[in-house]
């Protein structure tokens, strides 16, 4: 953490650092907008069930927020405090702080997945799939993990940050944090904009590979995001009984994605 880009909080002019902090910051509300669009005209076209869908989201919007809200109060409150131990070059500090907002944000997802959980109808349609369940994230994991040794041959990037960049596995947003403070900013940034490429595609691949393979291997683009941003197109493009896989992959690719990275860097960096 001693290098000449951690410490340029602390050296560059205010209006650089303002314009390169700005930028990102509104893009990503932007990309976020469009995916509240996107989300709603799917659902919207889900054949039968469009306009009870939406009541749905409209229903279930409110406690989103309530748990987004949350989700800012670790992460976002944990952020300026980090920042203040960076500029005065307390680095352990900075960790200290950053490792208890992950730690919060940890038993969030904990806690959110328990009244998830508590449905008795996931349980019994998870249940009837047994291990197989199990199959479908696994692959998907050993995949993405693969697809990274292929590109540090192609690329020549440093295996270890190409490997922990496709095993961000569409979590764009956690896998450029995790990078950036595994390998540096460059590689944050390489893995922010690989994984939301990645995301992006599978709104236009899945329908195609849903159409022409199967159902099953339609999941395999969205990765992490499964169970959320990638859902509702799944939901259009295969059908009721592919939703849970679809969800139940999402939750455990997500709870992967953070342990597998610093796994990943800790043993091959």
């Amino acid at each position: 953490m001693n290098s000449k880009q951690d410490e340029r909080m602390g050296t560059l002019p205010v209006g650089k650092l303002i314009i390169s902090m700005s930028v990102p910051a509104v893009a990503a509300q932007l990309i976020n907008l469009l995916y509240n669009i996107i989300d709603r005209v799917y659902i919207g076209h889900i054949e039968g069930y469009g306009s009870l869908a939406l009541t749905g989201v409209g229903v279930t919007f409110p406690i989103i927020m309530l748990i987004s809200a949350f989700s800012a109060f670790a992460g976002m409150g944990g952020a300026p405090l980090a920042s203040i131990k960076l500029g005065g070059k307390d680095y352990k500090g900075a960790e200290e702080i950053l490792g208890n907002s992950a730690g919060m944000l940890y038993l969030l997802m904990f806690l959110v997945g328990i009244s998830v959980g508590l449905g008795k109808d996931v349980f019994r349609k998870v249940g009837s799939y047994r291990l197989r369940v199990l199959l479908l994230p696994a692959a998907i994991t050993g995949a993405s993990v693969a697809a990274g040794f292929l590109c540090a041959f192609l690329t020549g990037r440093p295996l270890a940050e190409s490997v922990c960049i496709t095993s961000g596995m569409g979590w764009y947003s956690l896998a450029g944090i995790l990078l950036t403070g595994l390998a540096g900013p460059e590689a944050g940034a390489v893995a922010f904009l690989a994984n939301l490429l990645r995301e992006m595609l599978s709104f236009l691949v899945i329908p195609w590979i849903a159409a022409h393979l199967n159902h099953y291997t339609a999941i395999a683009p969205a990765g992490a995001t499964s169970e959320d941003t990638t859902l509702a197109v799944l939901i259009r493009c295969t059908g009721e009984e592919i939703v849970v896989l679809a969800v139940v992959n999402g939750v455990l690719c997500s709870a992967a994605v953070p342990f597998l990275i610093r796994f990943l860097y800790a043993l091959l960096g």
